[in-house]
């Protein structure tokens, strides 16, 4: 899954992990709200989300505070990288607090696989 309200960086990032072959994307978000409104859904999970940090109305951090609230996630999901163009240090504190990976987008091929590697390694 996506979310990121760069529609840009969504095209960039689905390609980037559909041409790696080692996964595709089945969900796209521009919103994080939009999201959150799909979680809702006890039916729906996902196996990993990429979550852009800055975006309108719920930011990335917002967002996983709200998606950890949520009464049918039944089992949140452990794989959550949060990309940004400018990595902080509050940032990273956040994202070491929410226990997911923080990375510098765009992503590129080998970005991402070195980012699954780290995925399945850590679990």
């Amino acid at each position: 899954m996506l979310i990121d309200d760069d529609e840009a960086d969504n095209y960039i990032h689905k390609r980037v992990i559909e041409k790696s072959g080692k996964a595709r994307v089945t969900q796209i978000f521009n919103m994080a709200d939009d999201a959150l409104q799909w979680f809702s859904n006890p039916q729906h999970q996902a196996d990993c989300i990429f979550l852009d940090i800055n975006m309108p109305a719920i930011n990335g951090f917002e967002f996983l505070e709200n998606y950890l609230q949520l009464a049918n996630v039944k089992k949140p999901c452990s794989h959550t990288v949060m990309l940004t163009s400018s990595i902080g240090e509050p940032d990273k504190q956040k994202a070491k607090a929410f226990g997911v990976l923080l990375e510098h987008k765009p992503l590129t091929t080998d970005r991402f696989i070195s980012i699954t590697h780290k995925l399945i390694c850590d679990t």
